[in-house]
């Protein structure tokens, strides 16, 4: 994506009620780091789960929130491995190295923000790679697998 592409995506999302150009490159940011790998269906999947917790009651009410969702340390930095996605605290940096794959992030962020990409989750809101199994798996119901991710529905209970 151009310069120019870019700009018009900040400009026609300040055109769009309740979305702001700084929620637009967070979703951006969790879609790169969560899921570049992963086929357009995969990353397009990562962005619902994060809009899909906005929406949701028990989680933060904007993007960037939910995106940078963790336990902090006293001096305001995220601990390891205590944030909802991975790639925000792994100890690793979290600079872009790949520009192609950012500009797609780009472009399906403003997709799945201003509704032109329906939800493929069917409302998930967890998810977690098909080679691991967190214990939190017992309170949820699967929603889809989508690539290398299960992704789960979860009704606000964890009993």
């Amino acid at each position: 994506m151009s310069a120019a592409a870019a700009a018009l995506i900040a400009v026609s999302l300040l055109g769009e009620p309740g979305i702001t150009v700084e929620d637009h490159e967070c979703l951006a940011m969790n879609i790169y780091h969560e899921a570049r790998g992963e086929n357009v269906e995969g990353q397009i999947a990562v962005a619902h789960v994060t809009m899909n917790r906005v929406e949701h009651e028990y989680f933060p009410d904007n993007v960037c929130d939910v995106v940078y969702q963790a336990r902090y340390n006293n001096a305001g930095n995220p601990i390891r491995h205590q944030c909802q996605f991975s790639w925000y605290c792994d100890g690793r940096s979290d600079r872009i190295h790949d520009e192609q794959a950012w500009q797609q992030a780009r472009e399906i962020a403003f997709q799945v923000m201003t509704g032109e990409i329906e939800d493929n989750t069917n409302g998930a809101t967890f998810y977690h790679s098909k080679y691991v199994s967190p214990q939190w798996i017992d309170h949820m119901e699967v929603s889809t697998a989508i690539g290398i991710h299960i992704f789960y529905v979860w009704d606000g209970r964890w009993i």
